[in-house]
């Protein structure tokens, strides 16, 4: 029995585990990546890579792989990112650099699926933000929490990285 790299318990484990063994039923190393896969078996990885992000100094034209070269947006690193890679994100605000909707009409399309959505399945939208209260789209469009990023692949992202030359160790 091994993991196939398509397999949805690759990095989908927990490492929060009390007594969880260092190397699997063959003696790999656990969380190669990030996370410990799901079960016996870790699979063997090869795009382990880290994206690093800082928006106080980074480039997007830079390859991102040191803090030193570091993307500025987090919008180039998961472009940069390939499957299974990590990005490393400096202490900081990030926005995406595209609005989540680009006109009035599709914000609009979208709050309509959405309260059709809640009218058929009331019992999962008790408690959320009811879309009853529909903001205008310019309204909408200048809430930070509106943004959204899109992520198209299996990566992980860690934040919150602060110090001289941020150092990971």
């Amino acid at each position: 029995f091994h993991l196939s790299a398509a397999s949805p318990c690759i990095n989908r484990g927990t490492n929060i585990v009390e007594g969880l063994p260092e190397t699997d039923f063959e003696g790999d190393d656990r969380a190669i990546c990030s996370f410990v896969d799901m079960g016996a078996d870790e699979f063997i990885q090869k795009n382990c890579d880290i994206i690093y992000v800082n928006h106080a100094t980074g480039d997007d034209d830079d390859s991102g792989l040191t803090w030193d070269l570091a993307k500025k947006t987090l919008d180039a690193a998961i472009n940069a990112a390939g499957e299974y890679y990590q990005i490393w994100v400096a202490q900081g605000t990030y926005k995406p650099s595209e609005p989540a909707f680009k006109s009035a009409k599709e914000y609009n399309e979208y709050m309509d699926k959405m309260e059709e959505m809640e009218s058929q399945f009331p019992e999962r939208f008790e408690g959320a933000n009811s879309t009853k209260a529909r903001p205008s789209f310019e309204e909408a469009m200048s809430d930070p929490r509106r943004n959204k990023f899109y992520i198209d692949k299996p990566l992980a992202i860690y934040g919150g990285f602060s110090g001289s030359g941020l150092e990971t160790e």
